[in-house]
C-alpha cells in the first residue's frame, strides 16, 4: 500500500555519508567525515529527499539525485 510505514537501515561507507552531509546540509569537508557508526536520516516527502542531522535539515528534489543514483520506488 502507498501509505504503510517503511523502515530501511542501509549501511554505505564514510565518503558516501560525508559527501551527502557537505552537499545537502552544507557542513563543511572538515566536519563532514562521520564518526564510528555515524549517519544521516533520510526520508521521502512527496517529490522531495529529506536528510537531517542532528537537528538540521536539508530538503531536494528527487529528480535533482537521479543523475547520482536516486531512483524513483
Amino acid at each position: 500500500h502507498e501509505h504503510d510505514a517503511v523502515l530501511g537501515v542501509f549501511v554505505s561507507h564514510d565518503w558516501n555519508i560525508a559527501l551527502v552531509r557537505e552537499e545537502v546540509l552544507g557542513i563543511s569537508p572538515e566536519r563532514a567525515w562521520p564518526d564510528f557508526l555515524d549517519g544521516v536520516v533520510v526520508a521521502l516527502d512527496g517529490d522531495d529527499v529529506i536528510v537531517e542531522l542532528d537537528g538540521r535539515v536539508g530538503r531536494r528534489p528527487r529528480a535533482s539525485l537521479k543523475g547520482a543514483g536516486a531512483r524513483r520506488a
